[in-house]
């Protein structure tokens, strides 16, 4: 399922794909992006070996700021996953405080479906819809 256009009453919804970092385009890992009922959004991913050698799951890159990732789902259609961060203390480290394989998960702020975004303030739209967390039919007229 690609979750594209699943209503809301249909949630959770698990999208996979691949995902990377706009700025490493070449390290490329398997994920799951899930969206659960709250809306709540997450992506799930594996750290593999060579990953967690790498760059890409550093401590300070992870823990200390907000990510973006860009990915393609099975189908691949581009997505956009902005304002990421660590949500669960799923990372175990070695005793030199280095990330080993296994599971992290992220909170994601913001979904953007059909497209790589890495900057919302360059975005130009020609449509353009948006679920509000919070805001039901008759708040919203």
């Amino acid at each position: 399922m690609d979750g594209s256009h699943t209503p809301v009453r249909l949630l959770p919804v698990e999208i996979e794909g691949v995902f990377w970092l706009p700025d490493q385009p070449e390290k490329v890992f398997p994920a799951k992006l899930v969206l659960r009922i709250g809306h709540s959004f997450f992506l799930e991913c594996y750290v593999s070996e060579e990953l967690s050698e790498s760059d890409v799951f550093s401590q300070t890159r992870i823990l200390e700021k907000l990510l973006t990732f860009l990915g393609r789902d099975l189908r691949q259609k581009p997505l956009s996953l902005i304002g990421c961060g660590v949500s669960e203390p799923v990372v175990r480290y070695t005793s030199r405080r280095r990330i080993v394989p296994g599971k992290l998960s992220f909170f994601v702020n913001l979904i953007l479906l059909g497209g790589h975004i890495v900057d919302l303030n360059l975005a130009r739209f020609t449509s353009f819809s948006a679920f509000f967390r919070g805001f039901n039919q008759w708040q919203v007229h």
